[in-house]
């Protein structure tokens, strides 16, 4: 998902004060790291993904932010 939707979407549910505090590269080792990332698809991606971008297939990021009170 992209940053900007990430983020759109944590508005429209009733946060706010939204602030991107980390940005880190994920890479297929990290991927390899969650049960969602099946063994099958960590040897797809590392035979379709060039090695040279492997170390950073996506971006991992921390958000900070307020939830709105709705009473």
């Amino acid at each position: 998902m992209a940053e900007r939707d990430f983020v759109e979407k944590l508005s429209r549910a009733g946060f706010a004060d939204i602030e991107i505090v980390n940005r880190e590269p994920f890479g297929i080792d990290d991927a390899d790291l969650y049960p969602l990332f099946t063994e099958d698809l960590i040897e797809v991606m590392k035979s379709s993904i060039p090695v040279s971008r492997q170390h950073e297939i996506a971006t991992s990021i921390v958000i900070k932010a307020r939830l709105l009170d709705h009473h």
